[in-house]
């Protein structure tokens, strides 16, 4: 699996003190949606997590795909509670009816 990339922050920073100068745009794109109706928010505190619908090592067949969550990095630590409620929330029976026989990888926070 590919690692979860970098997420572009809104505004530049200030290289010595890392703040945020607000109002100097990162990218143009954010500028242009600057006047639109967006909410948007920074990442305060959170844990990047993977929820991988793959083939078993060594395996191709589509009665073998299963479900492995994992961080921003295979060596990644997720703590036992967020893992236990990604079992609830993740099960093989439902991702299997989303996603039937493609493998496929969903980002998001923990």
């Amino acid at each position: 699996m590919k690692e979860y990339p970098k997420i572009q922050s809104i505004f530049k920073r200030d290289e010595k003190t890392r703040r945020f100068f607000e109002g100097r745009y990162s990218l143009p794109e954010f500028e242009f949606l600057k006047d639109n109706k967006w909410v948007a928010t920074e990442k305060v505190d959170g844990t990047n997590i993977r929820v991988m619908y793959d083939y078993m090592l060594g395996s191709e067949s589509p009665e073998l795909l299963t479900v492995k969550f994992g961080g921003k990095t295979d060596n990644a630590q997720i703590p036992l509670l967020l893992i236990k409620r990604l079992e609830e929330i993740f099960t093989e029976d439902k991702i299997r009816e989303v996603f039937g026989e493609t493998p496929v990888c969903l980002y998001g926070e923990g």
